[in-house]
């Protein structure tokens, strides 16, 4: 394999790569498109009780 091809498939996985990225990017910025967006669920944080300190 010459460096030719290399360079042409090296320029195809930055292409699909490009496209995808476009792809994503696309459908974040058009949540119609994508469908209702999931209510944002809250951080529950565990809060321990504070321990007895013996003297």
């Amino acid at each position: 394999m010459g460096v030719g091809f290399l360079a042409f498939v090296a320029l195809l996985v930055l292409a699909g790569g490009a496209a995808a990225l476009i792809a994503i990017l696309a459908l974040n910025d058009t949540p119609e498109l994508a469908g209702p967006p999931e209510p944002a669920k809250p951080i529950v944080v565990p809060v321990h009780p504070p321990q007895a300190v013996k003297p």
